[in-house]
């Protein structure tokens, strides 16, 4: 006996889904049983499963958000890239963007805390 009906727009959704499991939802959503905007709704639970539902949008994707992200970037990212990033066949051109990100993200921080002031503690 069926307790309740299975919705797949309220459970977790799948991260990667094979090329059979995208044309057999293409066929649905051709057929009228899916929504139209079945994959797309799909996408979106996927990225925010993954980056988090609050994570900001950019061309419609949400965006990483946190340590080692782009606007966030970390010396220790950086150096892991260093360490084990060498077989990425865009290299030179990842290692280039992550620095200047990295430089990015200092100087922001750097500006913050003179904004800031002296910390609570520093202030006797």
């Amino acid at each position: 006996m069926v307790e309740r009906v299975y919705d797949g727009f309220r459970l977790p959704p799948a991260v990667s889904l094979t090329s059979e499991e995208l044309q057999a939802l293409a066929d649905q959503i051709d057929a009228g049983t899916l929504p139209s905007d079945y994959l797309e709704r799909h996408f979106d639970g996927v990225d925010a499963a993954v980056f988090g539902v609050d994570a900001p949008k950019k061309n419609g994707r949400r965006q990483e958000q946190g340590l080692g992200s782009p606007s966030n970037q970390t010396p220790q990212s950086v150096a892991a890239y260093r360490k084990w990033g060498k077989d990425d066949p865009d290299y030179e051109v990842n290692l280039k963007k992550m620095e200047k990100q990295l430089e990015a993200t200092e100087a922001r921080k750097k500006a913050e805390a003179a904004a800031a002031g002296p910390k609570r503690w520093m202030r006797r």
